[in-house]
């Protein structure tokens, strides 16, 4: 994770530098106790060396003295701020004087990789282009981290040409300095050295690493641009340099995963190691999530559930938290609980659990708060736990009796009771709280990505043209039309949470927007359709409501695809087999039979019952595909529509074949 200093400055003679010494090659053997001894003599002898304090920072860390991430960032900052000549404890906490020198890049790196950790990383990008302006004066170990580093903020923040450049800076750059090392090397072959074997295999594993890397990211660019060609070589280049790799198995399984090829996607990740522990990061916890992230696309919750709950289990162990691991300290920084609990909410959500889902999505929320999607998931849990009163309150009357008559003769009356039980509400789910979370979630959707690119370090030449920014402005447009259907998901979720909360002005307003929106998939036009309609008929504007209800307003119900895959003639025959189309959430005749029935009640509140009759003979051919709920709405409104229409007879034999009847 972190990095240590270089202990060369402001030193007291052979005896500081011998603690130095030491200090680090403990440090580097993992025995952090020693390490951490040595830095403390060190420190008696240098009490004002900001590279010294920052040093024995990092070991008290990885010596788990220091269990608090956020202790040791105020103590690395106070080190930075120290060695840039400054008061560390001074109010003024602008560090745009100090952080573009070389000297204090180190501290730099570990402040980056501490916000990396906590997900905040906007900040770690800011602190890391700074240092980039100056790669060229930074060692080059260090340079690397930083590179990688930076690939990875700028992955995750969905930036390929940025990410571009750097990739393109760290394949010239670093592989020209081991060419050059090996040049070196070849002038020395002469020279008897005992360790120059050793030395040399150093060097050329080195350089397999740095170039697996080189591949892995450039396929990790690949995925992000949907350019699933390219990413395919890269994978295949990667396995080439080191055919049983973890990170590339995984890579490659992820790649699958995108193209919806999930049994494929699976046999993958059963061919790796699954128990061992591989660049900080726990195999097993990652192979549960990944299989339950697949089988979760499969649309099978129970085992993607099954699956995530290994992967906490597993995590926990890990961590230490569950007293099965050793609880390292490395261990407890790449703890991944958040994740899993988000993953956990979804299938529970899917299951239709909204507590347990919420519960899961509130742990979540700790470092994942900055996303927009976890707000609108919180929100839903909410907006499902209402469907499910509702649902209750329909079909168990002996429990939910809306009144109940009480006394004889002249004193009988009716005694009016709440519609749902008042048990339901102990969860404290609401439809207030789904409001206060859509808000949020609108509040943090990104903006259009800019498209400015990060400035060169000071002498470099001008990178060629990157094959990767040649389709950064196609990735502009799909976060762009990825934050607009998210941003209509919650506009549809605010809909139902204002209707439920009678306030039908801002669910009209809404619904009216929706509509516009070109961006607004088929589905969701549908639920404005039926919410508009609903407001309406509250506002008494029957016409109006009766509007939105035809089945015309029924269009395409297929979910907007965000992204069309790039498709060619290496599909290895398993295309077919392997892309699944993604199911609407209704069909277009539930959707029909959804319109007729609100069609019908609306015609009934406007006394217009032949009207009404008409819409009932219509869904009375599709009525036995119909769900519970829908059955039980055609069954009251035939009879009421009946009754008024002085056919008691008709009711009567209506009420009794459904009496017999095996749907409820």
């Amino acid at each position: 994770m972190q990095e240590m200093a270089t202990n060369d400055a402001g030193g007291n003679g052979a005896c500081g530098r011998e603690l130095a010494g030491r200090a680090q090659d403990f440090f580097e053997a993992g025995n952090y106790d020693k390490s951490l001894s040595a830095l403390v003599d060190l420190s008696k002898e240098r009490p004002k060396d900001p590279k010294v304090q920052h040093n024995l920072a990092v070991t008290r860390f990885y010596a788990g003295k220091e269990k608090s991430l956020d202790n040791f960032f105020s103590q690395a900052t106070k080190a930075k701020k120290s060695l840039a000549g400054r008061d560390a404890d001074s109010a003024d906490s602008n560090n745009e004087d100090f952080d573009d020198e070389a000297e204090s890049a180190v501290i730099t790196y570990n402040l980056a990789v501490v916000l990396y950790k906590r997900r905040h990383f906007d900040n770690a990008l800011s602190v890391l282009e700074r240092v980039y302006k100056i790669i060229e004066a930074v060692e080059e170990h260090l340079a690397q981290k930083i590179c990688l580093l930076l690939l990875d903020l700028y992955i995750v923040k969905a930036m390929p040409e940025k990410a571009g450049f750097v990739l393109t800076y760290l394949e010239k750059t670093l592989t020209a300095n081991q060419q050059k090392k090996d040049a070196e090397n070849g002038e020395n072959e002469g020279e008897a050295a005992p360790d120059q074997d050793e030395q040399k295999a150093g060097n050329n594993a080195e350089k397999e690493k740095l170039k697996f890397y080189l591949h892995q990211y450039k396929a990790r660019i690949h995925v992000l641009t949907r350019s699933m060609k390219a990413c395919k070589r890269e994978i295949k280049s990667a396995l080439n340099v080191s055919s049983q790799n973890v990170a590339a198995l995984f890579l490659k399984s992820n790649y699958e995963y995108i193209r919806r090829n999930y049994r494929k996607s699976v046999k993958l990740l059963n061919s790796g190691p699954k128990s061992n522990d591989h660049a900080d990061q726990n195999l097993t916890v990652l192979y549960y999530n990944n299989l339950g992230c697949v089988h979760l696309q499969m649309q099978k919750y129970g085992l993607a559930g099954f699956y995530f709950n290994k992967a906490i289990q597993a995590n926990e162990s890990y961590t230490g938290r569950s007293g099965g691991g050793d609880g390292k300290q490395i261990n407890i920084v790449n703890d991944r609980l958040h994740e899993l609990m988000y993953n956990q909410g979804v299938s529970m959500l899917h299951l239709e659990k909204p507590r347990l889902a919420h519960s899961c999505f509130t742990v979540a929320a700790v470092l994942l708060s900055h996303n927009p999607t976890l707000w609108c998931r919180m929100a839903e849990c909410c907006i499902q736990d209402d469907c499910n009163k509702r649902k209750w309150s329909n079909k168990d009357e002996k429990v939910y009796k809306v009144a109940v008559p009480a006394g004889i003769g002249k004193n009988r009356k009716l005694i009016v009771q709440p519609a749902f039980d008042e048990s339901q509400k102990e969860g404290g789910l609401t439809l207030g709280m789904a409001i206060s979370y859509l808000n949020n979630a609108l509040h943090l959707i990104a903006p259009k990505p800019e498209t400015d690119l990060i400035r060169r370090p000071t002498g470099s030449k001008a990178a060629p043209a990157s094959p990767v920014a040649a389709v950064s402005s196609n990735v502009e447009a799909i976060n762009a039309n990825s934050n607009a259907l998210l941003r209509c998901h919650i506009h549809a979720n605010l809909m139902y949470a204002y209707l439920g909360v009678a306030r039908l002005q801002e669910a009209f307003d809404l619904g009216e927007s929706l509509l516009i929106d070109p961006v607004c998939s088929g589905s969701l036009r549908f639920l404005a359709h039926v919410y508009l309609a609903e407001a309406l008929v509250r506002m008494k504007k029957y016409t109006e409501a009766i509007r939105h209800l035809q089945p015309e307003n029924i269009g395409d119900l297929n979910p907007v695809q965000v992204v069309e895959e790039e498709s060619g003639g290496d599909n290895d025959g398993q295309a077919a087999d392997s892309e699944q189309t993604r199911t609407p959430a209704f069909s277009n005749e539930a959707a029909k039979l959804t319109l007729l029935l609100n069609l019908a009640a609306t015609y009934c509140m406007r006394a217009d019952c032949n009207e009404a009759a008409v819409c009932l003979q219509q869904v009375n051919p599709a009525i036995n595909q119909a769900n519970p709920y829908q059955i039980r709405q055609y069954l009251v409104l035939s009879v009421y529509v009946a009754l008024r229409r002085n056919q008691h007879s008709q009711a009567v034999d209506l009420l009794m074949s459904f009496r017999h009847s095996s749907k409820p």
